[in-house]
Order: structure tokens, then C-alpha cells, then sequence
């Protein structure tokens, strides 16, 4: 029947979306450990770097959104190439405004670190953190307009679990976690590592 067969598309669509919120969540999770571990000056700055960069990311989301919904609209009038069309431009306006992001995250930076209460080498880190958010922000605005924007409106929700899979878990994870329990890398080192997932996707995203 029609009800089956909609369920059915329904979860090969979702099955893929939950998995990739799952690998997320959990590496996320996983980040706020190993900085625990390093200490309370790391825990400190972490927190205030990550409140900023959530702060970004609603940016960032909100983008993705307005081009699913652009997207979504003409594929489903039976729109496919101006669908693409339109997902070829959304690609430069995303390239734009993760520009735009890395320079606010910038000026920021400094605003920031001397509006915070904290202990010296805590101010030291969350500069640190800021600057290496900077180059975060730009892969992670232009990773979730295309990725939860253009492609899982395009119908493919498999390629950001995927991504995950290899960048985060495949890389980002592995890394940090040696650098914090191994080879006791610099704390900065550790966050970079945290953070280069979603540098890591962008050649694969744009491809």
C-alpha cells in the first residue's frame, strides 16, 4: 500500500539523520572529557569558547534551514535542475557568510577574553581556543549549509553520517584522545584536534 511504502521511504531517510545526531552527540561528549581531563584552566576556557561558538552556530543553522526549504520547494514542484541551480548558488552564498563568521569569530576573540573573569592561563587558552574557532567556524557553516541544507533536502542524509564517521570519529576523536591520554600534547594542540573534523569534510563537502 501507499501508507507502507511511505513509511518505508521514511525510514531510509531517517535511519541515516538519527545515526549521524547520534556520532555528534557523542563526540561531542567525548571533547568535554578529554578537555576535563587537561584541567580546570582548560575546562574553564572551554566552557566560555564554546558558549560563543554555540552562539555562531544558531547563525549557521538558521542558513542551512532557509536553504533546505529553497532547496526542498523547487525538487519537490519537479524543479531538478533548477534545484541544482539553485544549490550551485547556495554554495557561493555559503562560501560568503563563513567568511563573514570567521571574521566576527576574530573580532571577538579579544572582546571576549578580557570581558571573562579568569585565571591567567585560563585567558591565555580561550584566546587560543577563539583563534582556532575562527578556522572551525568556517568549515562548520559551510559543512552545515551544504550538508543539512543541500544535500539532505536533496534526498542524500547518508553523506553527513558518513562524514562523521570518517572526520570525527575516524580522525578527530582518535587524535585528541591520544594527544590528551598518550602523548600529552599541549592543551591547544588537543583542541585543535577537536576541531579539525569539520576542516577535514570540507574537500569531501565541496567535491
Amino acid at each position: 500500500s501507499s501508507a507502507k511504502k511511505l513509511f518505508i521511504d521514511f525510514i531510509k531517510v531517517l535511519w541515516p539523520v538519527v545515526g549521524a545526531a547520534l556520532f555528534w552527540g557523542i563526540g561531542f561528549t567525548s571533547y568535554n572529557a578529554f578537555m576535563g581531563h587537561l584541567g580546570a584552566d582548560a575546562t574553564a576556557a572551554n566552557s566560555v569558547a564554546a558558549v560563543v561558538r554555540d552562539l555562531l552556530c544558531c547563525f549557521c543553522n538558521g542558513l542551512s534551514t532557509a536553504a533546505g526549504i529553497i532547496i526542498g520547494n523547487e525538487l519537490g514542484a519537479g524543479n531538478l535542475e533548477k534545484g541544482k541551480l539553485y544549490g550551485q548558488k547556495i554554495l557561493k552564498i555559503g562560501l560568503i557568510a563563513s567568511a563573514a563568521i570567521v571574521v566576527i569569530m576574530l573580532a571577538l576573540s579579544p572582546v571576549v577574553t578580557h570581558s571573562v573573569k579568569l585565571s591567567k592561563e585560563a585567558s591565555r587558552l580561550l584566546f587560543g581556543m577563539m583563534i582556532i574557532n575562527s578556522i572551525y567556524m568556517f568549515g562548520r557553516s559551510l559543512n552545515s549549509i551544504l550538508i543539512n541544507g543541500v544535500f539532505d533536502c536533496g534526498g542524500d542524509t547518508l553523506f553527513d553520517m558518513y562524514s562523521l564517521a570518517t572526520c570525527m570519529w575516524g580522525l578527530a576523536v582518535p587524535l585528541a584522545a591520544l594527544g590528551t591520554f598518550v602523548f600529552h600534547w599541549p592543551i591547544l594542540i588537543v583542541y585543535a584536534c577537536t576541531c579539525i573534523d569539520e576542516v577535514g569534510k570540507i574537500p569531501w563537502v565541496l567535491h
